[in-house]
């Protein structure tokens, strides 16, 4: 080979080392380095490829972190790693459409209250951390749309795996903290550093009506305040907008040279880039106020939800909406002097709140999901949203809400919410079906890295086998929970254990002719067969499930009329109002040049007056 060929192959394999990651990087590679082929191929499996679009049997091709193809007749490369995943169910990776992942103290939502020592009433409450003022800011502390989650990012990895483990690939990282928050990022949960997770850098830009709370705390300490420092701030940002354009156009610095606000400026470059902004609302009125500063600003809203948005559903305007399914606990009323503690409000709000994502999307309005709110994701997630699907929330839209809903939200529907060509390798891999009961997450790719849940590598035993040993053949009966399974060998009772592809049965000795007693029979699964020392089984029928779960009172709202505003003294329709209101012998002041008039008649028609004098008779 000569000189020139051997420059050729030097430069087609570095070419090809360096399409091995599924991010480019500017880093130097020190050292001994993992140069791996990145290429999958995850087959026999059930593959929702987007709400509402299945593949039965199909196959999805995985190069350098992207996905190459999805389909029923794939053939997997000669590079490839083959998995076979026969009998699973493969989603888009879920999206936590509003998190702290990643977040340092300092950008954390401040708790309500600041803790004290209980034993010892003279200590002073533990102080919080805050971030100091940097730089050219607003005047108001509480004013920080300069802020941006990605510089900040910093990896835990004991929240990315929470996280990855209930199915979410990809998560918004939202600054907690202040009026105007900061701008949000979009980051991948694989275990890499900043520059590796950021999808996305700037998403959108957040608002909350944050109030000051206590004696010496500064301006706002209102609703009302909180709501004129929004509007003062974007007014300040279109004139600091103008004022700088001014200066720049001033021929020989005739105009006073404006101030630098990196707030302002920072308001001013959301506004050209069009992103959308994100009200944090605590109630349904909170919602409406947010779409009000949205229309006056020519704003694009979203809303992080509060679980009361089915009270002015018809209000919102299609407006997305990101909900927490942190529902009400249930209340202690079983006791008269308990029950007295709740108002017909809350008792209503407990009841409805689980059915809020159904009446949401049957409105037509865009939903997406977020772990927020919740004290122990792991436990109250899926649970709440399998709820939420019982409660009349279908599985089509229940997926569009971890999927599609926040990549459309967010900008990213080009990148990720589906399996196409083309998209991140971001891939949730489940047992069966997530919406149901039966349905567990296995494994999540994120960016073409996999990472196994503590029941990836569990075989399912359950199903009917034949057991084969030297005293003859038993039948063994395998049900019950994937983790608890539930066995009967030769119509007794029977232990069996199985952890990753060990088994362990337990069966009553008499059945093989050793006496009374217990026997311990050890092996290894390996698909449909059982291997171990003098003994062996192979499944001779795959388990059908036919537990049916029971129906529980929460499945079902109670049926009452919706009412606005909620409680006791609401109503259901806006009150019958007359077409015309004649106030007859009553003195008026015009503020106008009739001044004052006397025992005067004033005529009001469709909202407007109609008339003021003297003898005005109502219409027929």
């Amino acid at each position: 080979m000569n000189f020139r060929s051997r420059l050729h192959c030097l430069a087609l394999f570095l070419a090809l080392a360096a399409s091995a990651s599924a991010q480019v990087t500017t880093e130097p590679r020190q050292g001994l380095r993992e140069n791996d082929p990145r290429t999958h191929a995850l087959t026999n499996a059930r593959i929702v490829t987007a709400p509402g679009k299945m593949i039965e049997k199909g196959t999805v091709l995985i190069r350098d972190g992207v996905i190459v193809e999805a389909g029923a007749s794939v053939t997997p490369p000669p590079d490839a790693r083959i998995w076979d995943l026969a009998g699973k169910t493969i989603y888009p990776g879920f999206i936590d459409a509003y998190s702290r992942v990643g977040l340092p103290e300092t950008l954390q939502p401040e708790p309500l209250r600041r803790e004290a020592d209980e034993d010892n009433p003279d200590a002073k409450p533990k102080e919080i951390p805050r971030e100091p003022v940097k730089g050219t800011h607003a005047w108001n502390p509480k004013v920080t749309p300069e802020r941006k989650a990605a510089d900040v990012l910093k990896l835990d990895k004991k929240q990315s795996r929470t996280l990855r483990e209930l199915g979410f690939t990809s998560a918004l990282v939202v600054p907690g903290r202040g009026i105007f928050r900061g701008t949000s990022a979009l980051i991948d949960l694989q275990e890499a550093d900043a520059n590796t997770q950021v999808v996305a850098p700037l998403v959108a830009q957040h608002i909350a009506f944050d109030l000051n709370r206590g004696r010496a705390a500064g301006y706002p300490v209102s609703l009302m305040g909180c709501i004129a420092l929004i509007r003062q701030t974007f007014l300040d940002a279109a004139w600091y907008q103008s004022a700088q354009e001014a200066y720049r156009k001033s021929p020989g610095g005739t105009t006073e040279r404006p101030e630098a606000n990196a707030s302002l400026a920072a308001l001013t470059e959301f506004a050209q880039r069009k992103q959308p902004a994100v009200f944090e609302a605590e109630d349904e009125l909170d919602s409406l106020r947010a779409l009000k500063i949205a229309e006056e600003f020519k704003l694009r809203p979203l809303l992080l939800g509060n679980g009361y948005e089915y009270r002015v559903r018809k209000s919102l305007n299609k407006t997305p909406v990101i909900l927490s399914l942190a529902f009400p606990e249930v209340p202690e009323i079983e006791k008269p002097e308990r029950a007295l503690d709740y108002e017909l409000h809350e008792l209503q709000h407990w009841d409805r709140a689980p059915s809020n994502p159904a009446l949401l999307a049957a409105e037509g309005v865009p939903i997406a999901f977020t772990t927020e709110g919740l004290e122990k994701p792991e436990k109250e997630f899926w649970k709440n949203l399998r709820l939420a699907v019982r409660r009349g929330l279908s599985k089509e839209a229940a997926l569009a809400g971890l999927t599609t809903g926040p990549a459309e939200m967010f900008g990213v529907a080009d990148r990720m919410g589906t399996i196409a060509p083309g998209r991140i390798a971001n891939l949730v891999v489940a047992s069966g079906d997530l919406f149901s009961e039966e349905g567990k997450v296995l494994t999540t790719w994120v960016d073409g890295h996999y990472y196994d849940t503590d029941l990836a590598g569990q075989r399912d035993a359950r199903g009917t086998w034949e057991v084969a040993a030297k005293s003859g053949t038993l039948p063994l009966m395998v049900e019950g929970e994937l983790e608890k399974p539930e066995a009967k060998l030769g119509g007794e009772k029977a232990a069996l254990t199985v952890n990753d592809n060990a088994v362990l049965l337990v069966a009553p000795a008499k059945l093989f002719g050793k006496g009374e007693g217990a026997l311990r029979l050890s092996g290894r699964i390996e698909g449909d067969t059982i291997s171990g020392d003098g003994w062996s089984a192979k499944r001779t029928a795959a388990f059908t499930a036919t537990k049916t779960e029971k129906p529980s009172p929460l499945d079902t709202a109670l049926d009452f009329p919706e009412t606005f505003p909620a409680g006791a003294f609401g109503r259901t329709a806006l009150p019958e109002a007359p077409a015309a209101v004649l106030i007859q012998g009553a003195t008026v002041w015009t503020s106008g040049p009739q001044g004052t008039l006397q025992n005067a008649d004033l005529l009001v028609s469709g909202g407007r007056i109609a008339g003021v004098g003297p003898g005005l008779k109502a219409p027929a």
